[in-house]
C-alpha cells in the first residue's frame, strides 16, 4: 500500500512537471477580473462621453466631426489596454513567485508571442479604419481580433482561455449584425465574460 501511494506521487509529480513545461500556469485568474473591470469603466465612459450605451448614427457622426473627442477616447483607451497588459505582468509574476516558479519559460513566452501577434495586426487594424472613418467596425474588429489572440494563445494555457476567446469572437460577430449594441456588446465580450473567466480561474487554480 505505501508503495502504491510512492507511486501515486511520483506520477503526479511527473504530471506536473509535463503541465509547467507546456502550458503557461502562471496566468492569473485575478488580472481577468481587473481587465474586466477596466473595460466595465470604458462602457461607462462612453455612456458618459455619448449620453447612451446605443450605437447611432449620431454618435457615428460625432466622431467624424469632433477629432478632440476622438483623440480623448483614443487615450483613454489605450491607457484601458496598457493597464490591463500591466495588471497581467504584475499580478502572474506575483503568483509564479508565490509557486516558487519561472514567469519566463517556455510556455509562457510561446503563449505571449501567440497572444501578441494577432493584438498587434488589430492594432494597425484599428489605426486603418479610424483613418478611414470606419468607426462602426472598430468594436467588431477588437473582439474579434482578441477572441482570435486568446484561442492562438489559449493552447499553451488553460481551457478557459480557449472558451473566453470563442466568447469574444461570437460578441465581436454580433456586433457587426446589430451594430446599435456595440458598446454593449463590447462591455459583455471584454467586461463580464473577463471577469466571469476571471473568477473561474481564481477559485480553480488560484485559491489554493
Amino acid at each position: 500500500m505505501e508503495e502504491n501511494n510512492k507511486n501515486i506521487e511520483s506520477i503526479d509529480q511527473i504530471k506536473a512537471i509535463m503541465e509547467r513545461s507546456t502550458t503557461f500556469v502562471s496566468l492569473s485568474g485575478l488580472s481577468g477580473i481587473l481587465s474586466g473591470i477596466l473595460a466595465i469603466i470604458g462602457v461607462y465612459i462612453l455612456y458618459v462621453s455619448f449620453g447612451s450605451l446605443i450605437l447611432s448614427d449620431d454618435i457615428l457622426q460625432s466622431l467624424q466631426n469632433e477629432q478632440g473627442l476622438l483623440n480623448k477616447l483614443y487615450i483613454i483607451f489605450s491607457g484601458i489596454f496598457l493597464l490591463a497588459i500591466m495588471f497581467a505582468f504584475i499580478l502572474s509574476y506575483l503568483k509564479s513567485k508565490k509557486k516558487g516558479q519561472k514567469l519566463f519559460n517556455s510556455s509562457s513566452k510561446r503563449f505571449a508571442f501567440n497572444l501578441f501577434i494577432p493584438i498587434i495586426t488589430a492594432i494597425f487594424v484599428v489605426i486603418s479604419l479610424i483613418n478611414h472613418h470606419e468607426y462602426w467596425l472598430v468594436i467588431p474588429m477588437t473582439l474579434i481580433f482578441y477572441g482570435i489572440a486568446l484561442i492562438n494563445a489559449g493552447k499553451y494555457s488553460r481551457q478557459e482561455i480557449l472558451d473566453l476567446g470563442i466568447g469574444c469572437i461570437f460578441s465581436g460577430v454580433l456586433s457587426m449584425y446589430f451594430v446599435e449594441f456595440s458598446f454593449i456588446l463590447w462591455g459583455i465580450g471584454f467586461g463580464i465574460l473577463n471577469i466571469l473567466t476571471g473568477i473561474t480561474m481564481y477559485y480553480k487554480y488560484d485559491r489554493n
